[in-house]
């Protein structure tokens, strides 16, 4: 596989890792369905560093400073 000597990927997917339809806070994404009733979730979107000839992933801490964080 060619690959750029001396470079690293660093990945990145998107994930839900929480989600309720009765508990809820300030930071909660929120979707409201067709029937009406609402699902509060939280996100991230997670990356790690890697290379394809490599089994080892070094995974990048997401952010949690508050002044980060989308409103």
């Amino acid at each position: 596989m060619p690959f750029l000597p001396n470079v690293l990927m660093c990945n990145i997917d998107g994930t839900q890792y929480y989600s309720s339809k009765k508990i809820s806070c300030e930071h909660c994404l929120h979707k409201e369905h067709k029937t009406g009733e609402k699902t509060y979730s939280h996100a991230v979107l997670q990356g790690a560093i890697m290379h394809p000839d490599k089994k080892q992933v070094i995974p990048v801490m997401p952010g949690s400073d508050p002044k980060y964080r989308w409103k």
